[in-house]
């Protein structure tokens, strides 16, 4: 029936028309599932790009800071800003780190070794400021 055909059924008395006489057995309903898991999953993967990007734009300037500090030589003084970003945590896993500063094997440790951290774990690997 149509809306047009039940109004004229009803013979002006007011239409209460409810969300579940879909028709068409399960499918409609199964099919509405899957369109909210859908969007709830694009909201999802929209939300952690998101997060990605804003990551990525607070560690530029930790990420240049650190690249200065190669470039010049790693035997040098790190600049203030580089120390200050590195100072943000007492305690830093490597796996942080890395993905912070993004050194590599040889001149992360040695950054944090000239800051006064020290190796206090293995699994995982955590450093630790001592210079309190």
């Amino acid at each position: 029936m149509t809306l047009l055909g039940a109004s004229a059924a009803a013979g002006g008395e007011v239409l209460y028309i409810d969300v579940l006489g879909r028709g068409g057995g399960p499918t409609p309903l199964m099919w509405d599932i899957v369109e909210a898991g859908l969007k709830a999953s694009s909201v999802f993967r929209g939300g952690t790009a998101v997060v990605s990007a804003l990551d990525a734009a607070r560690e530029r300037n930790k990420r240049a800071a650190a690249k200065d500090w190669l470039d010049v030589g790693v035997q040098s003084e790190p600049s203030m800003q580089l120390r200050q970003f590195v100072y943000e945590e007492r305690e830093w896993t490597r796996k942080a780190f890395d993905r912070t500063f993004d050194l590599g094997k040889m001149a992360g440790p040695e950054l944090l070794r000239r800051l006064h951290y020290r190796k206090t774990s293995t699994a995982p690997e955590t450093w630790t400021d001592e210079s309190e």
